[in-house]
């Protein structure tokens, strides 16, 4: 509460925190977020030692000392009166770890790291923060670890959904130590904060199969796996987001044109039920935590953003599934541009090669594919010619998914067109799952 001096950005403040120093640099543009253990008040010094505090405070803190309990039944009261929210725009409550009072708090530090991570992504997502300034002034406690290790994953979170837009700068601020107020003023020093997304899938498999993460997810946020909608909801977004992530990993650019895909809005509305879900199971009871995993959210959250990043780019380049109206050699040309803003330079190169087979490559009587082909949906296995005549997995990746035995082509307006046998789509989801 003492009032103190702090410099940023060569101008001076005075004032109780080093973030009040910043939220006045920035000025309105900026929000300014407190974040609160519920174990704070839980301190009988505050009201025998601290002169700073006003009387009303000092009496508030009295009556939680006096009757824990139903203090612990709606912490936010006390919090919403703290004099620091005069300043600051809003305030998040988390759990606390230790005894305080007699008060023990059975608290996971990973339900912490879920707490933050929660609200950072809920704010995000309601209105695309262009810079988020992480104040670790307070010093080295479980709480700042769980605040940088939750600011990690928010990172991870928005570049996975904005490969090819304006990304979330991250900044870490601290002041000088302030040890017994020798100093006459402080200066608050700022870092960038960076880190890398790779095109690597959040989920595997494993994850996918007989319902593995999405039961667990379900469970977690439910207490049982009976909501049966939610678990199948979250499973088809699961499997639509790994036969898309594979079939771009892979370069089987037929599979991404051929099966569903969900819109960005969709998959951030589900984001944010889960986020509602995650907030209300972790406020149930504020002297223990509900030990969630924190490593099932993480892979949940990942990958419904990465999921989204993916139909932005969809979306922005104008590249919608044609199911049974199949897709012309012309247009998957066009998918090269998906691969660049991936990085993916590697798959350019081999579709190339496969689209090149398909258009140019003459048999034995020099006819090209586009020669022998009519108007009607023609097995491809008919102009192609090859060893075997059941489906083959290793040629389903060598060739781009151009697998001859369940890939259909035809001719429209001087045009290759292609699609997948409508009874063996699911053998290539399958497919493009394995390896998600």
């Amino acid at each position: 509460m003492k009032i103190l001096k702090f410099i940023y950005k060569e101008n001076e403040y005075e004032v109780g925190l080093s973030s009040f120093a910043l939220k006045r640099c920035f000025g309105d543009c900026a929000r300014l977020v407190l974040i609160y253990p519920v174990s704070l008040p839980l301190n009988k010094s505050l009201i025998n030692q601290n002169p700073n505090l006003n009387d009303d405070l000092k009496e508030r803190i009295r009556k939680i000392l006096d009757n824990k309990d139903e203090y612990l039944e709606n912490p936010r009261e006390f919090f919403s009166f703290h004099p620091h929210n005069q300043e600051a725009n809003d305030f998040i409550l988390i759990h606390s770890i230790g005894e305080y009072e007699k008060v023990k708090f059975e608290s996971s530090y990973d339900d912490i790291v879920l707490e933050i991570l929660f609200d950072m992504i809920e704010r995000y997502l309601n209105c695309r923060f262009e810079e988020l300034y992480i104040d670790i002034s307070s010093g080295l406690n479980i709480y700042i670890a769980a605040l940088l290790e939750a600011v990690r994953h928010f990172s991870i979170f928005n570049r996975l959904q904005n490969w090819h837009s304006e990304k979330c700068k991250i900044y870490k601020v601290f002041s000088e130590p302030i040890i017994g107020f020798t100093s006459t003023s402080y200066e608050i020093h700022e870092v960038p904060v960076e880190f890398k997304a790779f095109y690597s899938s959040p989920i595997k498999e494993q994850d996918i199969d007989n319902y593995q993460l999405s039961r667990k997810i379900t469970e977690s946020l439910f207490g049982d796996t009976h909501n049966r909608e939610f678990k199948n909801k979250i499973q088809r977004y699961f499997e639509n987001f790994a036969i898309h992530f594979s079939a771009i990993k892979n370069a089987i650019p037929l599979a991404n044109y051929t099966f569903e895909l969900d819109s960005s809005y969709d998959i951030e509305k589900l984001l944010k039920e889960i986020i509602s879900l995650g907030k209300k199971k972790l406020h149930e009871n504020w002297r223990r935590s509900p030990q969630l995993s924190k490593e099932n959210f993480l892979k949940t959250l990942l990958s419904l953003s990465f999921y989204k990043g993916i139909t932005k780019i969809f979306e922005y380049e104008n590249i919608n599934p044609t199911g049974d109206r199949g897709v012309s050699l012309e247009e998957i040309k066009r998918f090269k541009k998906v691969y660049e803003v991936f990085g993916l330079n590697l798959n350019i190169t081999f579709l190339g090669n496969e689209i090149r087979n398909l258009a140019e490559a003459k048999d034995s009587e020099g006819m090209r594919l586009e020669d022998k082909v009519s108007d009607d949906w023609r097995s491809l296995n008919e102009f192609l010619y090859g060893e075997g005549s059941d489906f083959n997995p290793r040629n389903f990746f060598a060739h781009a998914g151009f697998e001859r035995m369940i890939t259909e082509v035809r001719k429209c307006n001087g045009k290759l067109y292609f699609r997948y046998r409508d009874q063996e789509r699911d053998k290539v989801k399958e497919q493009l799952k394995d390896t998600c």
